[in-house]
């Protein structure tokens, strides 16, 4: 099944003006794009893109420490085969790699790779837990090993299965 998008002017206009305006410091979003059949001309999937500011203290093991960064959010809103009139779930994927942190007490440096992919109901509003490890930086994640706790707060629209807002932050599990 191919697939087409275009933009119109008026559109590219509109998203120019979001791109120049500041968005706010916790989160910037792309706008919103929806594909279709072709065939059927029905809505076949939303998707939205995100990168929230997080940060946070992950608190025991040796050393408390400092986490912060950026979060690469990706929403995608599928519709069902059996109702096409509205999205029926949400698929995550959120990339936490921009996440570094400083031990409190050594100053050790501490990166992760996490990823979490994640199908969720849509609803106007969710909250959702990512654990993730995190590790000192150049012991391969062996066995330095921590786990962090990312907690995200996302608002959708229902009709259309938009991502519309989300914040996020860091803590222990």
């Amino acid at each position: 099944m191919k697939m087409h998008h275009a933009l119109s002017l008026p559109a590219l206009v509109v998203v120019a003006a979001l791109c120049w305006a500041a968005p706010p410091p916790a989160w910037a979003q792309t706008a919103p794009q929806t594909l279709t059949d072709p065939q059927t001309g029905l809505a076949v999937q939303t998707v939205s893109s995100a990168t929230v500011k997080v940060s946070g203290t992950v608190s025991g093991g040796s050393e408390s420490v400092a986490l912060s960064g950026t979060v690469t959010i990706q929403s995608r809103a599928v519709w069902s085969e059996l109702d096409t009139t509205v999205p029926a779930a949400i698929t995550l994927d959120i990339d936490l790699s921009g996440i570094s942190g400083t031990g409190k007490s050594t100053r050790a440096k501490y990166i992760t790779n996490a990823r979490e992919i994640a199908l969720r109901r849509l609803s106007a509003t969710d909250l959702f837990d990512v654990a993730f490890p995190f590790y000192v930086s150049g012991t391969g994640g062996s066995p330095s090993a921590r786990t962090g706790l990312a907690r995200f707060s996302f608002a959708y629209d229902v009709n259309t299965g938009a991502l519309t807002s989300v914040s996020g932050s860091l803590t222990s599990p």
